[in-house]
């Protein structure tokens, strides 16, 4: 139980230095994503830090490894654990939407300039 512990801490902190550095970096310009985008990003890194927060409180501060004696607790608490499971794979696949919409739109501003370029260009003369 001990490691699991540790690695659950180290993983919300490891989650909330992500955090800090993605807020930072679109701060500053250097993160191209839109401003939906970024609000999805932190919301999915808040709930994956709280549900490893949950899991770690679940399993060391109230020892709900076996539903014996507490049974309701304890299907509650794991329950609504997959629940927030639940709500980061809907995020996630949002994300990639977005992500997804993104790049198509990169594409077509690409192949529109493309076509611009090909049609300010001087044709060459048939001889």
């Amino acid at each position: 139980m001990y490691p699991l512990a540790v690695g659950l801490l180290a993983a919300i902190v490891g989650v909330l230095i992500l955090l800090a550095v993605e807020a930072r970096q679109w701060r500053t310009g250097r993160l191209l994503i839109s401003r939906r985008h970024f609000v999805m990003r932190i919301i999915g890194g808040v709930l994956l830090a709280g549900l490893f927060g949950g899991i770690f409180w679940g399993l060391v501060i109230l020892r709900l490894t076996e539903p014996a004696g507490r049974p309701t607790l304890f299907l509650g608490y794991w329950l609504g654990c997959v629940v927030v499971a639940m709500g980061l794979i809907v995020l996630a696949l949002a994300e990639m939407k977005e992500v997804r919409q993104g790049q198509r739109k990169r594409e077509n501003e690409l192949w529109r300039d493309i076509a611009r370029l090909l049609a300010k260009s001087p044709r060459e003369k048939e001889e």
